[in-house]
């Protein structure tokens, strides 16, 4: 694995532990097996590895939400299945389990405001999110189950606050929002998307 690489490993594992005001650059550095001016060397300062790490987290987390609902897509035969990949989209994004990367995407948000290298990088990132969420929102269209009328771009976008939702639940120490009720509001929410289904009298119908 490139020295570049190591460092960023390091730095994810670093900052998923502790929160940005904690961050080490030392124990980075012992944990990568180099010195801290090699990793200044990549990263150009302990703000730039911090944003570096960020990205890195929210890149890995998003990439493993859209496999999960492209091979989904591509499986979907009917509109319950897509219903339902819609719902199981949400069910990953939110498991209680990935409350502390959840936190760190709302941190990015919030740093690409401010710092101009994150605010790059996001971009980058946000684009490529944006172009794959299109692309299986475009496969679910092929097949006649999404509406003709629905925006790929503006469904997209739906998707994606998907992957930050529950978020503002999870800053109460107890949710005010019961689970459930999330879910299934999220499950309303995806018939709209839909053709007629089992969950959705026809729109056009009389």
């Amino acid at each position: 694995m490139a020295t570049r690489d190591v460092i960023l490993q390091a730095a994810v594992k670093e900052i998923r532990e502790r929160d940005e005001a904690s961050f080490r650059v030392t124990a980075v550095a012992k944990a990568a097996g180099c010195a801290t001016s090699v990793l200044y060397h990549y990263f150009g300062s302990r703000e730039g590895l911090i944003d570096a790490a960020l990205v890195a987290i929210v890149t890995e987390e998003t990439n493993m939400l859209r496999e999960f609902a492209a091979l989904s897509s591509q499986a979907a035969q009917d509109t319950d299945d897509a219903v339902e990949l819609m719902v199981n989209y949400a069910l990953i994004a939110h498991d209680p389990s990935r409350r502390v990367d959840r936190a760190l995407r709302a941190r990015l948000v919030g740093a690409a405001q401010t710092r101009p290298s994150v605010r790059a990088e996001y971009a980058k990132y946000s684009d490529l999110a944006q172009h794959q969420n299109m692309q299986i929102i475009d496969t679910l269209k092929s097949k006649g189950l999404i509406r003709e009328e629905v925006s790929s771009s503006a469904a997209s976008l739906v998707m994606r606050a998907l992957d930050y939702g529950w978020v503002l639940d999870e800053v109460h120490d107890e949710p005010t929002v019961p689970y459930d009720e999330w879910i299934g509001l999220i499950r309303l929410l995806a018939t709209a998307f839909f053709r007629s289904s089992a969950y959705l009298p026809d729109a056009n119908a009389d």
